[in-house]
């Protein structure tokens, strides 16, 4: 029987021999393998959504990640491009009213729906009417409001996974929501039976960790670990400051003279700024020196690199250290960063929430009357993001009137990039538009005494 295991055991280890990471040569740890993606994300998900919560609120550098981020990719909100407008004047009306709770605007939202998304890995956000307006109105619930119990075969290739419905296509229909999330003050005395609500009503930006995977996980989850290791190297770091700081001293007194804390002959032996002091002659002093840990600075300038990594941030961002920045190297990461930011505007919030929050808006406004549009030829919303602050601005203008001129860039191409309509742009020149005006002749000088001839 053992020799059958260990031929087996050897045989494997051949077919993969070549591949280290596949076979068995012992350079691979045993336990570092995620046999199925889909469950493991689903298991995890709600622990790693817990620690990233814990530190986002305790570790500076993940807080710093996570609101560099939101700043990144969202800003103050974008402006609605549209070729009608009635529909931006409605809009815009709708942007400082669209809080359910009352508490904010659209912009403010969309940083707690990226904040929820980077920390617990999605966003759920439900639109439902206000009671009394009528209007529309959004709320973004927690991530536990959705049932993670809800597990259910519904047949014919149907199913309720973590709270979320799919159909026999695999297309999300419908999810079950909790009244309350259940770490809420109240959500022991009211009701805990989940609601099935259409995925019509109801916004979720996720970012599948794996096919077919119908919840998410945190955007925080490869740097986790490491954020904590970072702060324990810290935290021993300036333990090693404290311990440094004290000066600690043995007496060696053979004929045991000397007693700490008292006089001796007049002379106290308690170490005091600026004093010379007298101990026998047979006593000799022991200073010990604390050891020294080099090159610390620079072990944790590689840990929180490793950190900024990870995250997909730049390093400058995440430890606020320009020190050893250079303007090449700031200008390779901000460039980085800006498509790192256009990508999650682009490929996720904009067709996950904006658009679907868009059509909404407007099919109920022209169903209450006040939006008189064609919903079937409708345009499809544009929306131009806030732009970055440029490092060399004098650089980048040179850079857009040459490409403008050269035309590989319409003018248009250049405003919306900088975050701006090209409309309110041309009217904003028309109102600035210099007109000289004429200046009344002034008031010959009198001399005191001249004649009024």
């Amino acid at each position: 029987m053992f020799e059958r295991i260990t031929r087996a055991f050897r045989a494997g280890a051949r077919a993969y021999r070549g591949y280290d990471a596949a076979g068995q040569s012992g350079r691979w740890p045993v336990a570092a393998t995620m046999a199925s993606p889909l469950q493991s994300a689903l298991n995890a998900r709600r622990t790693l959504a817990q620690r990233a919560s814990y530190l986002a609120s305790n570790s500076p550098y993940i807080r710093a990640i996570v609101e560099n981020s939101v700043t990144g990719f969202c800003g103050d909100g974008p402006t609605l491009q549209h070729d009608n407008e009635r529909v931006i004047a409605a809009w815009n009306l709708f942007w400082s009213s669209c809080d359910a709770e009352g508490v904010s605007n659209f912009g403010h939202l969309l940083a707690r729906v990226v904040r929820s998304w980077i920390i617990a890995g999605e966003a759920f956000i439900v639109m439902k009417l206000d009671r009394d307006s009528g209007a529309l109105v959004i709320m973004l619930l927690s991530a536990e409001q959705i049932d993670v119990n809800r597990n259910e075969d519904l047949g014919d290739g149907a199913f309720i996974t973590s709270g979320v419905e799919v159909d026999s296509e695999g297309r999300h229909v419908a999810l079950w929501i909790l009244p309350r999330s259940p770490d809420h003050p109240i959500a022991a005395s009211t009701s805990t039976d989940a609601v099935r609500i259409p995925i019509e009503d109801v916004c979720h930006v996720v970012d599948p960790p794996s096919p077919g995977a119908p919840r998410g996980v945190s955007q925080l989850s490869a740097i986790l670990t490491r954020a904590v290791e970072t702060d324990a190297c810290e935290d021993a770091q300036l333990a090693q400051q404290k311990v440094a700081a004290l000066l600690c001293t043995f007496i060696s007194d053979p004929s045991q003279q000397v007693e700490l804390g008292k006089s001796l002959d007049g002379n106290s032996v308690s170490l005091e700024p600026a004093t010379v002091r007298i101990i026998p002659a047979d006593a000799a002093v022991n200073v010990v020196s604390p050891p020294k840990i080099e090159g610390g600075v620079e072990f944790q300038r590689a840990m929180i690199r490793s950190l900024a990594a990870g995250a997909q941030v730049p390093f400058e961002l995440v430890s606020a250290d320009l020190s050893q920045t250079s303007f090449s190297s700031a200008r390779f990461g901000d460039r980085f960063f800006r498509r790192r930011t256009t990508q999650v505007q682009k490929t996720l919030l904009e067709p996950q929430f904006l658009d679907r929050v868009f059509r909404r808006f407007v099919a109920l406004e022209v169903l209450a009357g006040r939006l008189d549009v064609d919903l079937e030829t409708l345009a499809a919303p544009r929306w131009l993001w806030p732009a970055y602050e440029p490092l060399d601005p004098s650089k980048d203008v040179d850079a857009d009137v040459t490409a403008v001129n050269a035309g590989f860039a319409s003018r248009a191409e250049i405003i919306a990039k900088r975050g701006r309509d090209p409309v309110d742009v041309d009217a904003e020149r028309a109102r600035d538009t210099f007109k000289p005006q004429v200046q009344p002749a002034p008031t010959p000088l009198r001399v005191v005494g001249e004649s009024n001839a």
